[in-house]
């Protein structure tokens, strides 16, 4: 897969028309065209497509994440939780199989932990544990149920308060979008 990162970042044209002012990249550090907003929402989707339930959308999301993670040309800048991430997904180790639900399950749960990426890793892992194929159903379930035994384990117990809390909050959300709330009634009844 080529890697989108090692293109060259596309230049803002619409700069003032004086040709001798430089002309800055969507990527600069300062953060004027690549905003925290536009960076937190961007990793949000790579975080919720990293956990749901086709393992070709997983590699695709775990690989893109990955770059931006890790890159320093073009470097991300205003990336919430930035270690955390790094260290949650084990980058710093060799390849992960991001296409692998059993790989990649249990490091995404990690961030159901982050305030900043909870909501869209749960979204996420309920369309996984509440869907058809066994694999991912099987993979997303017990990585559900570890993390949870895990919380109790550690007492933890205000994560756990916060899933549920965020479950009921769905229903609210999704009533009457079957697509959501089928599967949210699979992942409850694990």
């Amino acid at each position: 897969m080529k890697s989108l990162l090692n293109s060259r970042p596309t230049e803002v044209s619409n700069q003032l028309e004086d040709t001798a002012a430089p002309k800055s990249t969507y990527f600069d550090n300062d953060c004027r065209f690549f905003s925290d907003k536009v960076a937190h929402q961007l990793i949000q989707a790579l975080l919720k497509q990293l956990s749901e339930k086709l393992d070709a959308v997983r590699e695709v999301a775990g690989t893109i994440l990955e770059q931006i993670l890790t890159s320093d040309q073009p470097y991300f800048p205003c990336i919430y939780n930035r270690y955390q991430l790094q260290s949650g997904l084990s980058l710093d180790q060799s390849s992960i199989n991001w296409a692998s639900p059993t790989d990649t399950f249990p490091l995404v749960l990690k961030f159901l932990e982050l305030d900043n990426y909870h909501t869209c890793v749960l979204e996420g892992l309920i369309i996984s544990v509440g869907g058809l194929t066994e694999s991912v159903v099987k993979a997303s379930s017990s990585a559900f149920l570890d993390w949870l035994q895990d919380c109790h384990q550690q007492k933890k117990l205000q994560q756990v308060v916060q899933v549920a809390r965020s479950l009921v909050k769905f229903f609210e959300v999704y009533h009457g979008t079957d697509r959501v709330i089928i599967p949210l009634l699979k992942t409850i009844n694990i």
